[in-house]
């Protein structure tokens, strides 16, 4: 019996304290946020993804009740800043502005990680697709329209053709990386430093090709480049007439550059679920949505969770298996 009341003595307040440390993550989530939330962005202040962070953070702090500070740790293509909030502690007060410029640098350094693993990802924020222009007065591309004609023009005549993008890496790059092993043409990737230079070497005609962003669109619009393949997954808008690489029988090839807000793994769902809500709801409002689009030049593109998971998964095999087949490396 005495041994018995002991056991018990010592049980009773050793429950006691498992039941306060179960309550203790559960009040802290409902009582989230309890203090300012840091969001950082993994690029330099001024760029489109800062733009876009401080467009959030003025939406979301008041939603939420506190202050988010946008802080800037560029570097390494953004995977200082990621790298940063990866091992934040998981409790919603450090986000991150997260985007597969910044995930596929991963494996342009050939690092083994399992990039996705190291968030929880609260939603998709937008995307924006890749363009293929060429210059109709350059050499060849007068009868160019589409891909077909680009391929079977690059057949006959192996090497003429040299293309640029916004830099070594960039979806542009990959993606006629993909279109390169798709039909197993030789063009060669004219790097420079930055896309404007890229861009003014096309109209000058020294190079007869581009894969770029919408930035190309007003280009394009005004007749200076065709566009001749688009990275959507269907037909765009913005470029009715312009076929996809999907159509155009490159497996696979969805080419955009996306944007979306994480938060380090192992935050709690409640929390998630919260910010998730609060996203969402300002991407919704007109004045947020034009905000947006000022900042990155088109709407936003939300996706919750789960989807913006598995399709930033998707997003992140598919351009590893591109990259280390090509032999691309980071510079």
């Amino acid at each position: 019996m005495r041994l018995a009341h002991l056991v018990s003595r010592l049980i009773v307040p050793l429950l006691a304290l498992a039941a306060l440390a179960q309550a203790a993550p559960a009040g802290a989530q409902a009582n989230y946020p309890s203090k300012p939330i840091l969001l950082v962005v993994p690029f330099a202040a001024g760029g489109p993804t800062d733009i876009l962070g401080r467009v959030l953070a003025a939406d979301l702090g008041p939603r939420l009740g506190q202050t988010i500070v946008v802080e800037n740790k560029a570097g390494a293509t953004g995977s200082i800043g990621q790298d940063f909030v990866s091992k934040a502690a998981p409790d919603g007060h450090t986000l991150v502005m997260i985007t597969n410029t910044s995930s596929n640098n991963y494996h342009l350094m050939h690092r083994t990680i399992d990039f996705y693993k190291d968030f929880s990802m609260i939603g998709q924020i937008y995307s924006t697709y890749i363009v293929v222009a060429v210059n109709p007065a350059a050499q060849g591309m007068a009868d160019v329209r589409t891909l077909t004609q680009l391929v079977a023009y690059a057949k006959a005549n192996p090497g003429a053709v040299n293309y640029t993008s916004s830099g070594t890496g960039s979806l542009g790059h990959l993606a006629i990386e993909k279109v390169k092993s798709t039909f197993g043409i030789q063009m060669e990737h004219i790097n420079y430093k930055g896309q404007g230079p890229a861009t003014n070497d096309v109209l000058a005609g020294r190079l007869p090709m581009i894969s770029a962003t919408y930035t190309l669109l007003p280009l394009i619009k005004s007749g200076k480049l065709r566009a001749i393949a688009i990275g959507t997954p269907k037909r765009a808008a913005v470029l009715p007439d312009t076929p996809t690489f999907l159509e155009q029988g490159v497996t696979g090839l969805i080419a955009g550059t996306w944007v979306g807000l994480a938060a380090p793994p192992g935050t709690p769902k409640p929390i998630i679920d919260r910010l998730t809500r609060e996203l969402q709801a300002g991407l919704a409002k007109p004045e947020t949505a034009e905000k947006v689009k000022g900042a990155v030049g088109n709407e936003p593109e939300y996706a919750p969770p789960a989807e913006f998971a598995a399709f930033a998964t998707r997003d992140w095999d598919y351009w590893g298996k591109v990259i280390r087949e090509a032999g691309i490396k980071g510079e």
